[in-house]
């Protein structure tokens, strides 16, 4: 599963959000890692796909993303839905 946060205690507590139907007895955790693109300096396109709530209700949406890493591309999309949705 991978997850997008800040710092490491709200990359757990999105994780164990996730998983809330499974005991944390039952459930681990077995790294929290950065990730890091193979090719940090080509150019790729990404698609999200982003389920959100508005006034009107759920939403489903894919957008797809220009941007150099992953993480690049999420925190476009990030900055994208602060100021739009």
């Amino acid at each position: 599963m991978k997850l997008w946060a800040t710092n490491e205690v709200r990359a757990k507590s999105n994780f164990w959000y996730f998983l809330r139907k499974l005991k944390k007895s039952n459930g681990q955790m077995l790294a929290i890692n950065e990730i890091f693109e193979k090719y940090p300096t080509k150019i790729k396109n990404y698609g999200i796909w982003l389920h959100y709530q508005s006034g009107m209700g759920y939403h489903n949406m894919c957008k797809e993303y220009r941007d150099t890493t992953l993480n690049g591309a999420v925190e476009q999309m990030y900055t994208e839905m602060a100021s739009r949705h």
